[in-house]
């Protein structure tokens, strides 16, 4: 019998490890990125279904967004600047005032559009939609579009990270 043991060094275990290490860190990194695409993809679908629930509204009732929802900014009336927005409660004002929007733009589809709430109640980081009903705001700027966001991966309306789509026009075509 031999003096050797079987084994392994430290030094192989060492490496192993550092291996394994490397691997994981690629993995962690290619799972983020996947995660980031998806939130990015989900809300460009809420932002496709929201534009359509609006003309759908629109187009019924024959009225602008901002005759439909009664606001000429539904992002004002809630305060929602100036705070993190993530996970607020249900009966705070930023939350109420798009969860009023939506319930109002549903409404206007005579039935066509339902479901509003349950799908789009919060962006993919927890926080409420803004929305800025702009067309038809003023007699000597009519033709303003409206604008809806998503506050972002911050939850901060008005930072660099927001995420805005504006709406087609109903008046001005």
């Amino acid at each position: 019998m031999s003096g050797r043991q079987k084994g392994f060094t430290l030094i192989e275990l060492l490496v192993v490890i550092s291996i394994i290490g490397v691997l994981s860190t690629i993995a962690m990194t290619s799972l983020n990125g996947a995660r980031i695409k998806a939130k990015q993809a989900r809300i460009e679908t809420n932002f496709d279904n929201f534009s359509k629930a609006v003309i759908v509204g629109e187009q019924e009732q024959n009225k602008t967004l901002m005759q439909i929802t009664g606001s000429g900014c539904t992002r004002c009336s809630g305060s929602c600047t100036g705070r993190d927005l993530r996970n607020v409660s249900t009966t705070d004002s930023c939350y109420t005032a798009w969860a009023s929007a939506l319930s109002k733009i549903e409404a206007a589809s005579s039935g066509a559009i339902s479901g509003l709430l349950t799908v789009m109640a919060r962006d993919p980081w927890g926080s409420p939609y803004i929305l800025d009903e702009n067309e038809g705001e003023s007699s000597s700027s009519p033709c303003r579009l409206d604008a809806f966001s998503s506050a972002g991966p911050d939850g901060m309306v008005s930072t660099a990270d927001d995420i805005d789509f504006t709406l087609p026009f109903f008046l001005c075509s």
